[in-house]
């Protein structure tokens, strides 16, 4: 561990904290051949501001599944943490021995974040510094939750904001259609943690929520 570590050790609880509130990873899980499914959406973390000069870390990321088989065309993006705020600092797609390296990077706390199609989102926390960091995530296969959303009179809510947190550290979610209905995939095993937002009407908690339930 390097000093840079131990100094931003103390913080990484914080940070962690913040992104789960500031980047929710979610996604139109529509892709060529793949069944359609209700629309999800992507809350896309704004670029690195121009001011932020000294870029020089750098990550590489081998992504795997749990039998160590290396994972190729998984996108990988850096996320870095900067005053208090979630930026997008770079990304890459992994080569047939499932690695993707990262430049270019700010000395900062990321978020490291891994997809592929039919396997659970995989992500961590990392500290940046001048060094080159070497990350493994590794991706199991993919889980997923069907949500319904009703007001008090049993009325379908449209559009309420689903968040789902499984094993993965940051949430998953989508919005519901005009039916009251959400689908959210590329979960880690559960239990689940399953939140529902809506304007105008109380934020629901339901937690040990299994798949298919």
């Amino acid at each position: 561990m390097t000093a840079l570590d131990r100094g931003f050790g103390k913080r990484l609880d914080r940070w962690a904290a913040l992104g789960l509130r500031l980047f929710l990873c979610l996604f139109i899980a529509t892709m060529p051949g793949a069944e359609l499914r209700p629309v999800l959406y992507e809350r896309v973390a704004p670029p690195i501001p121009d001011d932020v000069r000294d870029r020089h870390a750098s990550v590489v990321v081998t992504v795997e599944t749990p039998g160590h088989a290396p994972i190729s065309n998984a996108r990988v993006r850096a996320l870095a943490v900067l005053d208090q705020t979630v930026h997008l600092a770079g990304e890459a797609v992994t080569d047939a021995r499932g690695v993707a390296s990262i430049g270019r990077l700010p000395r900062a706390a990321h978020w490291i974040v891994a997809d592929a199609p039919g396997h659970a989102r995989g992500s961590t926390m990392v500290v940046l510094d001048a060094s080159a960091r070497t990350v493994t995530l590794t991706l199991g296969a993919e889980h997923a939750t069907d949500v319904e959303v009703h007001d008090d009179h049993g009325s379908p809510l449209n559009s309420a904001e689903i968040e789902v947190v499984a094993a993965d550290p940051l949430p998953l979610g989508a919005r519901t259609n005009v039916e009251g209905k959400a689908h959210v995939g590329r979960l880690s095993g559960g239990p689940f943690v399953v939140t529902a937002r809506a304007a105008g009407y109380e934020e629901i908690t339901r937690r040990g929520i299994a798949e298919g339930e």
